[in-house]
């Protein structure tokens, strides 16, 4: 079976963000100039998820994303290749990955133009992107997003993944993720929800590499981690999160950092987390009251707009 080298536009990627980083540093704001505003500007850094140490996929299957292909479920004994359009996607429901074994998503960028009142149920109508495991446990295997922007004031879920039964062995990997904005409320027609967020995660996964996402105006949560949810008793990896910067929206918003666990402690609902470069803003007179909770996250630093 042929083997397919890794996304090329990942390498360019990382070289432009380094270039921009490089311009960024030669240019001296003058003495006038007004500071830098954090809220409305994508985390750019150094790589600390190397690109390289991604799986390189056997006769992968390639999803193409479109208003057709909305969902794509693949066999737990093949890899993905994930092809987003260069054009932004404006799907209800958003789009969905189920299954497969080792899987590669560079870019793509998911823009609702309404509220769509579809399901009922505002989590699935106006959700970007929704990963799911295999029914059933897998060998380890390594799901890599990267570069993906969700984009637009219609969001409701940014990403969410479950791992379902692979718990104990999927490595998830996200990388140069932008979103734009979160909504806490669509409205009373599409139901009750406990509100968005920029990502979720539950039953696991084992391993979880974050490396420069940013989301902006978030009226609801940022990261809302649950790792042991519906039961799963499995203990987690390592978890490391750099360069994340997580703005809540000025008018208010609920926990911009919620850990379902216990951070850096073993055994049962133990998840050990590495943060490198993790920023939240926080809107007026809330501050740490958006962290969950606040004596596991010292080391994140914590702003008020």
């Amino acid at each position: 079976m042929p083997t397919l080298p890794r996304p090329l536009s990942t390498a360019l990627a990382a070289a432009t963000a380094l270039v921009a980083l490089a311009s960024a540093a030669v240019a001296a704001p003058s003495a006038d100039a007004a500071p830098p505003v954090p809220r409305a500007t994508r985390t750019l850094a150094l790589p600390v998820a190397d690109p390289a140490m991604d799986p390189i996929l056997v006769d992968p299957l390639v999803w193409k994303p479109s208003a057709a292909t909305k969902t794509f479920t693949a066999p737990a004994d093949r890899d993905v290749l994930v092809n987003w359009p260069d054009r932004p996607l404006d799907v209800a429901g958003g789009f969905t990955l189920i299954g497969g074994r080792n899987v590669i998503s560079t870019g793509g960028t998911v823009n609702f133009s309404k509220e769509y009142h579809v399901t009922g149920e505002a989590a699935k109508d106006n959700r970007c992107l929704y990963i799911a495991g295999n029914a059933k446990a897998q060998a380890a295997r390594t799901i890599v997003l990267d570069g993906f922007h969700c984009a637009g004031s219609n969001v409701y879920e940014g990403i969410n993944f479950d791992a379902r039964a692979e718990s104990s062995t999927i490595t998830l990997k996200m990388r140069n993720i932008l979103i734009d904005g979160v909504k806490a409320h669509l409205g009373a027609s599409v139901g009750s929800h406990d509100g968005g967020d920029a990502f979720q995660a539950w039953n696991g996964p084992l391993n979880l590499e974050i490396n420069r996402f940013t989301a902006n105006n978030l009226d609801y949560q940022g990261f809302f981690l649950q790792p042991y949810a519906h039961g799963n008793a499995t203990a987690m990896g390592k978890w490391t999160l750099s360069n994340v910067t997580l703005n809540g929206s000025r008018s208010g918003h609920a926990y911009l950092l919620w850990l379902a666990g216990t951070r850096n402690a073993a055994g049962y609902h133990g998840v050990a987390i590495d943060v490198r470069n993790v920023q939240l803003t926080a809107a007026p007179a809330l501050g740490w009251k958006a962290v969950w909770k606040k004596e596991q996250w010292t080391d994140v630093r914590v702003n008020q707009s």
